[in-house]
């Protein structure tokens, strides 16, 4: 690079499939961060195979995505985020984007992220999964009428439909429930983004109408919804820095009676959101979590047994972090494990129905190419409608994944055929 350049390549080690995610994540952030007197940047993303350097020094990288994205970056203005058509193409149900005139350097210009709303995105509807959905209103209802618990683990590959599944149950149930969706993110949350204190934080907002979660702890504190001294457990739940005598008064507990401290005030809260109204609480890819932050699912799935909340949790298939030992943690509230499978047939035309401007020749190809996979099905026929004949970045990312995944010899044998 130039000076006054960066290079950031995501992937180059190992591949998770999720890496055009990681990287519009970290450049809108990049952008975002000048508001606050942060260093000013202009950023360019082009995806594609690369040519390190070295095995120990990867960098200067060369190839086609590296040129791209340099070029892009240098034509365009400060706090823009621009990306090739290929990833607009990609990503244009989560941002808004500004297309560049036919041969600009600038592919897409991202505008900003679209918000996911409880009640689900409407240019997604749930294709199929009837039986599927069917199960979890069912299981809600029951919920409702018992005013106990449950908790329903989601569980499939990425990109098989775990979470418009999960959009689709919040929009059937938003009349009757308080919905709070928050999500694991596999790197770069701050840790009061995480999700036992982003549900926290929803909770004691929706309570006092207070946006700042600071402000919240005091007004709950004020009106009675906190006991005095819970206002410091509530900041260490918040996962908030302890100023005034939190400070000492959390550095004087031990680790026991902080998580107990942490308990306490959930429990109030969960009892406070559940006086009027039934509770769907949905936590979004928990496979990013660690080791203590699935253990605080079990303690929330155990504090919820008593009241009217369905905990609705998504979580990849290989490498599932709710063993037997978790299901011992969440004392009291019964536990149902709902596993997607692709797409029937009927299920992926009903999907493929809505790419109207698609051939029947390229759509009875993607549908087959697709092999049910509502994400690969989706991303085939948006590049189909594009004019793209390639297969997409994303799918070729999820099945490079899958590939680093297999056994050493499995890999190899796969190269060998591919030559």
């Amino acid at each position: 690079p130039s000076q006054g350049e960066i290079v950031s390549a995501f992937g180059l080690a190992t591949s998770t499939g999720n890496e055009l995610d990681r990287a519009l994540r970290a450049a809108v952030e990049l952008t975002a961060a000048a508001a606050a007197g942060a260093p000013r940047y202009a950023v360019g993303l082009a995806r594609g195979l690369v040519l390190p350097a070295g095995a120990d020094t990867p960098f200067p990288l060369a190839g086609q995505a590296v040129g791209a994205a340099q070029a892009m970056a240098r034509a365009a203005a400060f706090d823009t985020v621009v990306v090739t058509r290929d990833i607009a193409t990609q990503v244009s149900d989560r941002y808004a984007l500004a297309v560049g005139p036919s041969g600009a350097a600038e592919g897409a210009r991202i505008l900003s992220a679209r918000t996911v709303t409880p009640a689900g995105r409407p240019e997604l509807q749930l294709a199929g999964r009837r039986a599927e959905l069917a199960l979890l209103e069912t299981l809600f209802d029951r919920v409702v009428a018992s005013r106990r618990g449950r908790a329903v683990i989601v569980r499939g590959d990425p990109g098989i439909g775990k979470s418009s599944l999960l959009e689709a149950l919040a929009s059937r149930v938003i009349d009757r429930a308080a919905v709070h969706l928050v999500q694991v993110l596999d790197f770069g949350q701050a840790a009061n983004e995480r999700p036992g204190p982003a549900l926290a934080h929803r909770l004691l907002a929706a309570a006092t109408g207070a946006t700042s979660a600071r402000e919240a702890i005091e007004r709950a504190s004020h009106g009675g919804l906190l006991e005095p001294d819970d206002a410091t457990a509530a900041t260490d739940l918040l996962a908030l820095e302890p100023v005034g005598p939190s400070a000492p008064r959390l550095a004087a507990m031990d680790p026991a009676a902080r998580e107990r401290a942490r308990a306490r005030v959930l429990d109030r809260l969960l009892a406070r959101a559940t006086l009027e109204r039934p509770l769907l609480v949905i936590v979004e890819d928990t496979h990013w979590a660690d080791a203590t932050e699935i253990a605080q699912l079990g303690d929330l799935a155990s504090a919820i047994a008593a009241r009217p909340v369905l905990l609705a949790l998504s979580t990849r298939a290989e490498g599932d972090p709710f063993p037997a030992a978790w299901r011992t943690r969440a004392r009291g509230c019964p536990v149902t494990t709902l596993d997607l499978a692709p797409l029937a047939e009927d299920e992926a035309r009903e999907l493929a129905a809505a790419y109207a401007n698609v051939g029947h020749d390229v759509l009875e190809r993607c549908i087959e190419t697709a092999a049910g996979h509502p994400l690969f099905l989706v991303q085939l026929l948006r590049s189909a409608e594009a004019g793209q004949t390639t297969l997409p970045g994303s799918v070729r990312a999820l099945l490079l994944a899958r590939v680093e995944r297999l056994p050493q010899e499995v890999q190899q044998l796969l190269h060998a055929a591919a030559a």
